[in-house]
């Protein structure tokens, strides 16, 4: 098996149950969609649908800002790196607001 499978589920595990939590995941989430190794990028989108997820108190205005750099970064089509359309799906799950806001992405 190759590896970088075993390191999406330690990237998906250590952002949906600790990094999400901290004060700096959306500080981290911007600066790591904008690197360009596999799993750094990666790790920025999977803290944005880990939020949209499972931080009911987080304000939408947070993941209308998210809402840009999933679009920016829709086309990197990296096996790894396709989270991109995970954290709109969960922005657009999240409330009927940003649901229309994320279909107006399509």
């Amino acid at each position: 098996m190759d590896k970088r499978f075993q390191f999406t589920g330690c990237c998906d595990q250590v952002c949906g149950n600790l990094f999400v939590k901290t004060p700096y995941f959306k500080s981290k989430a911007f600066e790591f969609t904008e690197a360009e190794a596999e799993f750094v990028k990666r790790t920025g989108f999977v803290l944005m649908a880990e939020a949209a997820a499972h931080l009911k108190k987080e304000p939408d205005e947070t993941f209308l800002a998210f809402l840009p750099v999933i679009e920016r970064e829709a086309y990197d089509n990296r096996n790894f790196v396709k989270k991109a359309s995970w954290a709109l799906r969960q922005i657009g799950k999240r409330n009927a607001f940003l649901h229309q806001h994320a279909i107006n992405m399509l």
